[in-house]
């Protein structure tokens, strides 16, 4: 308590709450209880399985939620920033307390399925209660959306191609893979352009599919949801019934040949 680590990007700075502290350390029994609990039991009970497991302190940092800085939080989870003995800063997903799911295996389990793609951060363990895995670098790595909207409004189309391009070639090996992310209509901060490739976060609803829709739906996104849909379909000459149909001959295959189709329809190189 009373220590702060600061990071080259702002928003990662934040004050260390070591996990020993927790009897006295609001800000853990928070996390640990969230949204809120009167189980003192149960921060007691998740704490020492932390402690045991190897991890040394939890970092305030990121936006304010609830009152308490935290990554983000899903409809099962909070997000935190931790580290661990072994792994160094990680992301931490824990388990809230009203979350209607028994555990997060399920998620962990999507990810590991997922990993061969590529586009998965490192998922370093999990267990019923809490999941850890890599911190995805806010320093290098840019949300797709952000980068997408600087890129357009710098006129940059090169750029663009580029990176559409990238995103469409990790989502086809992803497909491969039958694992369904089931939230790329809205890549919103789901998707990350990293020096080392594509990077996906956010498995909560992911899903075992037959007819994965990880590349149809990001190419939705971009036909009809983007901000500069209208300029991307203009400025890369795009006919949308075409590529439209073209997809739905991907779906039926997934094959690289498929994929070629529409990366040419779609003018990226």
């Amino acid at each position: 308590m009373g220590f702060r680590i600061y990071i080259e990007d702002p928003y990662m700075d934040g004050e260390v709450h070591f996990l020993v502290d927790y009897p006295r350390d609001e800000y853990i029994c928070r996390v640990l209880c969230f949204p809120a609990c009167n189980r003192r039991d149960l921060i007691v009970e998740r704490t020492l399985e932390l402690i045991k497991d190897g991890f040394i302190y939890l970092l305030e940092t990121g936006q304010v939620i609830h009152g308490i800085r935290v990554l983000g939080k899903g409809y099962s989870s909070i997000i935190v920033v931790a580290y661990h003995a072994r792994h160094g800063l990680g992301v931490l997903k824990i388990r809230r307390t009203d979350s209607r799911r028994d555990d997060l295996s399920r998620e962990a389990e999507a990810m590991m399925e997922a990993s061969g793609s590529g586009v998965t951060p490192r998922l370093y363990m999990y267990s019923q209660d809490y999941l850890f895995r890599e911190l995805v670098d806010p320093v290098t790595c840019r949300s797709l959306e952000a980068l997408l909207t600087d890129l357009f409004r710098t006129g940059d189309m090169d750029r663009v191609k580029q990176v559409i391009y990238k995103v469409l070639v990790a989502l086809n090996r992803l497909d491969s893979t039958r694992i369904d992310h089931t939230e790329l209509n809205r890549p919103g901060n789901h998707v990350f352009i990293c020096p080392d490739g594509v990077k996906i976060i956010d498995w909560e609803s992911a899903r075992r599919s037959v007819k994965p829709s990880n590349l149809s739906s990001f190419i939705s996104y971009l036909l009809y949801r983007f901000r500069y849909s209208s300029e991307l379909i203009s400025r890369l000459g795009l006919e949308r019934e075409k590529v439209l149909r073209l997809l739905r001959r991907y779906k039926a295959e997934y094959s690289l040949e498929a994929l070629g189709e529409i990366i040419d329809a779609m003018h990226l190189v």
